[in-house]
């Protein structure tokens, strides 16, 4: 019960801080003037969520692969 109660966090941490990277990265309309002005300072996402997802991945599979060979 402890371990799915873990796997099911993690999962939950990495989607809302994924979720919260890439919406303020991107943002939610077009751009506007304050957007364009700074467009050389933006840096892309994927660098800081991809590490954050490949863990929690890591984690769900190897925890399923366990939950698996347990039954």
């Amino acid at each position: 019960m402890v371990r799915v109660v873990v796997v099911a966090l993690s999962v939950l941490a990495a989607t809302v801080v994924t979720y919260v990277l890439v919406s303020e990265a991107y943002g939610s309309g077009p751009p506007y003037y304050g957007r364009t002005v700074n467009m050389d300072k933006w840096t892309s996402p994927i660098p800081i969520v991809l590490p954050i997802d490949l863990v929690a991945l890591a984690l769900l599979s190897w925890s399923a692969r366990r939950w698996i060979k347990r039954r």
